[in-house]
């Protein structure tokens, strides 16, 4: 989440409509930032009335307020002494007013509520539900901002992108670093290497890297998508007949097989042959021929014996397993999803010679709290419909709308669904920090064991084996 603001506008929307308020308005500061950094949202309001609402917030008694911590609820700021010497109050005849401040060690702020609409002052339940939610905004901001500051300052794949060849490669996470680093050190190997993950991950990526990170990479990379061809058809391609296969031509590089769980059990066997001799047969062929070619091959499947398939063969397994590679799910590295959204929107229009449609900050929120089951390849095909909506809408801003077109905005980015995802996204990453030890972890979160355990089991969140 690059930018706090499209929480703080769902709040003041949702705060104004059940207080009942004619015009609402959150102020956010950083407390920690070396320079003034802060952001607003607001609600029933035009320009002109939310620069002098800031102006009050800066210069008048909210001021105070937010600096004593306490709220000011009056029922009518025209008549109240601290607000009626004000010739903006007189002006713009300003009757109910309530103002709770958001204060912590890393951020400050302020709701403010200004005129009932039923007339008289804000109720005591308004009170309480602006004070419930500050607290909370209060300490979700506070959390938001730390993880922006530690975004902002630290990039896991600095050092890696100096000695690694990473092409397009768009990601700064510990998970993305994580791959990185493995990747590296089995790009200077010349085993196998099976590249497992989940479909749309980027697992024809990765197998590219490492090739282009490896002593191959000045000869060929060839690919062959086992799910795309019929069995004679595979047979033609891998090992050729009236024309050269894929086999021959990786010879002295790379031959990456794509989705090999959907390889023919009768084409295995010449796959094993190939791996453990160099050797194969084309059709039509008396005599076999040797290649020196490196196997990479991936699957979205669990090929290991008595798991999700039973019809891969164990010997071809344990062979193309000498080394695995994990790519993770997009979820796995929400904080890549922003940066991605921003590079896949500009590709895209770069690619149709459109003018660059940035996206707005609620649709870079609307999209890291979104699962995408489809990962990066879904990601990128929203991304290419998103920029043909907003240019068909002529807008300066591709807006959460036009990224999911078929769910809604609204159900996309929710204040209350961004609050459950991104609680849930918080939480794992701080377990799998403290390598999932619920006490360090609390300690960290200065909460009580007995609450986090609560949080977790509310978020079903579960350690995976890649964390064991």
């Amino acid at each position: 989440m690059d930018d706090p603001r499209p929480l703080l506008d769902e709040a003041v929307r949702l705060l104004r409509e059940i207080a009942g308020a004619r015009a609402g308005y959150i102020e956010l500061r950083d407390a920690r930032a070396s320079e003034a950094r802060y952001w607003t949202a607001a609600a029933g309001v035009e320009d002109g009335e939310r620069a002098r609402i800031e102006d009050r917030i800066s210069k008048g008694v909210v001021a105070e307020a937010i600096e004593t911590g306490e709220t000011v609820h009056v029922a009518s700021a025209m008549l109240d002494d601290r607000f009626s010497v004000r010739e903006s109050v007189q002006l713009e005849r300003i009757e109910a007013v309530l103002c709770v401040p958001l204060s912590g060690s890393e951020a400050t702020g302020v709701v403010y509520l200004q005129n009932h609409m039923g007339g008289g002052q804000f109720s005591v339940d308004d009170v309480a539900c602006v004070r419930a939610v500050a607290e909370y905004l209060g300490t979700l901001s506070a959390r938001l901002l730390e993880l922006q500051r530690r975004r902002l300052e630290e990039d896991r794949t600095v050092a890696l992108r100096k000695r690694l060849r990473l092409g397009a490669l768009v990601g700064r996470s510990a998970a993305i670093a994580a791959v990185l680093e493995r990747m590296a050190l089995l790009a200077s190997m010349d085993n196998c290497v099976l590249i497992t993950g989940p479909s749309g991950a980027g697992k024809t990526f990765f197998a590219r890297l490492l090739h282009d990170n490896s002593p191959r990479r000045d000869a060929p990379f060839v690919r062959l998508d086992c799910s795309a061809l019929t069995h004679d058809a595979l047979q033609r391609e891998l090992f050729g007949g009236e024309s050269e296969g894929r086999v021959a031509a990786a010879d002295g590089g790379t031959l990456f097989i794509d989705e090999i769980s959907e390889l023919p059990t009768p084409l295995q066997a010449k796959v094993l042959r190939l791996v453990q001799t160099g050797e194969y047969t084309p059709a039509g062929a008396d005599q076999p021929r040797t290649v020196d070619v490196r196997i990479l091959s991936a699957t979205h499947r669990n090929l290991a014996p008595g798991r999700d398939t039973t019809a891969f063969r164990k010997d071809l397994y344990y062979q193309l397993r000498a080394a695995q590679l994990r790519v993770p799910a997009l979820i796995e590295r929400r904080e890549d999803i922003p940066p991605l959204v921003r590079h896949f929107c500009a590709a895209s229009s770069e690619r149709h010679g459109f003018d660059p449609i940035p996206p707005s900050p609620s649709t870079l929120v609307a999209a890291e709290f979104f699962d995408w089951p489809g990962n990066v390849r879904e990601l990128a095909s929203a991304c290419e419909e998103a920029v043909v909506n907003a240019r068909l809408d002529r807008v300066p801003e591709i807006e959460p709308r036009h990224l999911f077109p078929s769910t809604g905005a609204t159900e996309a980015a929710t204040f209350q669904d961004a609050r459950r995802r991104w609680e849930s996204s918080f939480l794992e990453q701080t377990l799998t920090k403290y390598d999932w030890n619920v006490a360090r972890t609390a300690r960290a979160l200065q909460m009580s064991r007995s609450h986090l355990n609560v949080l977790i089991r509310r978020c079903e969140l579960r350690r995976r084996d890649d964390d064991l």
